[in-house]
């Protein structure tokens, strides 16, 4: 893989680089546009923003691999119990508030 994006990034420079000078001795901008700028800009993702997103991207596959299944379960099961409880709670107090409007309705 690291021999694919060194030769990559030979091609892309030389293909930059030849671009450039046809420009410069054509003094067109508009091949100047249609040909170097799409090469400066592949050339710029290669160089910057690949690394980085490939570095972020072993970073969250290691802290994925590195979670432990039956931990993760557990608090997924404690998680699910607390909001029972907290549904069940206020269902009982939304039993006590129609039960004290029966009462006062009854009077």
């Amino acid at each position: 893989m690291q021999t694919v994006y060194l030769l990559s990034l030979v091609y892309l420079s030389a293909q930059l680089v030849s671009n450039l000078k046809a420009a410069f001795q054509r003094q067109d901008t508009a091949y100047f546009c249609e040909q170097v700028v799409p090469l400066a800009l592949m050339l710029a993702i290669w160089l910057i923003f690949l690394p980085i997103a490939l570095a972020k991207y072993s970073i969250v596959t290691n802290i994925e691999m590195m979670k432990d299944d039956d931990i993760v379960e557990k608090v997924i099961a404690e998680q699910k119990l607390a909001r029972a409880k907290r549904s069940q709670r206020v269902f009982q107090v939304m039993k006590l508030i129609r039960r004290e409007l029966a009462a006062e309705l009854r009077k």
